[in-house]
């Protein structure tokens, strides 16, 4: 997928909630940044940000 999307998106956004540690964890793992927290219908969350051109292995 990353290999198809980086030719048209160098940066990839997603968000997830801090309640879920497995998750936040291994978006981590893998190099996504912490670029922003946000708060929606009283849950927070947060904002992921990583290069598409970076490797994940």
């Amino acid at each position: 997928m990353r290999v198809e999307f980086v030719k048209r998106f160098p940066i990839s956004v997603t968000f997830t909630n801090p309640v879920n540690e497995i998750s936040s964890q291994a978006h981590k793992k893998i190099g996504w940044e912490i670029i922003d927290r946000f708060e929606l219908n009283g849950n927070k969350y947060l904002r992921l940000a990583i290069e598409m051109n970076e490797s994940v292995l």
